[in-house]
């Protein structure tokens, strides 16, 4: 049997664990639910160990509601308050990525999950920084071993500020690693300054090179800074993240990553989106073969 592919330096396995606002498909409002799960799966298949975070909103109890808690609840401090969390997996799960679920009934069983009516619920700063303390507080009791945490997007990009801040004398904590994948760079989690102390953060983060955008806390631009790598959808991208025009108003930052930023482009699934045996078009075709694919544009035309 071959060993995993991914070992830290002491010869033990890594377990990558990916901390997503959205998830295929139980959370999703664009493509960043098919990237992050498309990309788990993979790394699965590949031999890594893996496991996914999300929270519970509603939709996920719509889609399966056979949920089971992993442990008793818990309290997490997110600034002068303290939210309950509990953590639940599907029930009887025997493939794919292990999920887990953090459930917190005012913040998540809502009808959306950013907002409604195109309005932003008010409290998101609040929301999303509490699921990323939640994460980091349950990651003991759902793993083990050496950690390669993986945020996505600016929901999640306070993990690796409070994996450095918060959580840096836990022990756990002082060997894991961090990745903070790009999918949208213009929406950076921007909120007023007042929110730095709501959320638990010290104002000594508060500062041009860290949090401080523009008079305003950007989620994003903290966890630039404080993730140890950050990716992006294509090489492409990170070449224009770069640039005033691509980096919307973080460019210099990103800059000053160098090497620690890097590109890879986004796939598809080629068992899923197979022309050869897909069931919902005109057609089925092949390199081998493309006169369906011919059949298939007439109808389209």
């Amino acid at each position: 049997m071959n060993p995993p592919p991914l070992l830290a330096a002491g010869g033990q396995p890594v377990t990558v664990v990916h901390v997503t606002a959205e998830y295929f498909p139980y959370a999703r409002t664009g493509g960043l639910a098919e990237a992050v799960s498309g990309l788990a799966a993979f790394q699965q298949a590949a031999g890594l160990n893996v496991a996914v975070i999300l929270p519970l909103y509603r939709t996920v109890r719509d889609i399966d509601p056979d949920l089971e808690p992993v442990g008793p609840p818990f309290l997490v401090p997110v600034g002068p308050r303290k939210e309950e969390a509990r953590i639940f997996r599907v029930a009887g799960q025997v493939s794919g990525p292990q999920v887990y679920f953090v459930e917190h009934r005012d913040f998540f069983n809502r009808p959306g999950i950013y907002g409604e009516n195109a309005v932003d619920y008010p409290d998101n700063f609040r929301r999303f920084a509490f699921f990323a303390l939640a994460s980091l507080t349950a990651l003991p009791r759902l793993v083990s071993g050496p950690l390669l945490l993986h945020a996505h997007d600016w929901h999640t990009a306070l993990l690796p500020v409070y994996l450095r801040t918060t959580f840096a004398s836990e022990r756990f904590a002082q060997t894991a690693s961090t990745v903070l994948s790009v999918h949208n760079p213009g929406y950076q989690g921007h909120f007023p300054p007042a929110a730095v102390p709501e959320i638990g953060l010290p104002w000594s983060v508060y500062n041009w090179r860290q949090l401080e955008w523009y008079g305003k806390l950007n989620f994003l631009k903290g966890g630039l800074v404080f993730a140890d790598f950050v990716t992006t959808v294509s090489p492409t991208q990170a070449r224009e993240l770069g640039t005033p025009g691509g980096g919307f108003g973080l460019h210099d930052v990103f800059l000053e990553l160098g090497d620690r930023l890097v590109g890879v482009l986004n796939g598809i699934d080629s068992h899923v989106w197979n022309p050869a045996n897909d069931p919902l078009i005109t057609a089925t075709y092949s390199a081998e073969n493309l006169e369906g694919k011919k059949r298939c544009k007439a109808a389209l035309q």
